[in-house]
């Protein structure tokens, strides 16, 4: 990749939930962290998927600008 077709950097503002940001921090001896796997297994299913959702959700408005909904899905479909 040459210099002038570098890419300007992203911003990464969008990716973060525009009401405040719940603080939370753990301490933690070397070898003792939980797994992500404990650490997702304090929420329910419900919790879980509505999270997940929301993630996929603020990454598909930062990386495309749009809201991922089933008329995309289908054209992205189609096109492939």
């Amino acid at each position: 990749m040459s210099p002038s077709s570098k890419r300007p950097p992203l911003d990464l503002t969008r990716l973060l939930p525009s009401g405040s940001i719940e603080r939370v921090a753990a301490k933690y001896r070397v070898g003792e962290e939980p797994s992500e796997v404990e650490q997702w297994e304090r929420f329910s299913p419900n919790e879980r998927l509505a999270k997940l959702v929301e993630m996929r959700s603020r990454y598909m408005r930062w990386r495309y600008g749009t809201e991922s909904g089933l008329e995309r899905v289908l054209t992205v479909a189609r096109k492939a």
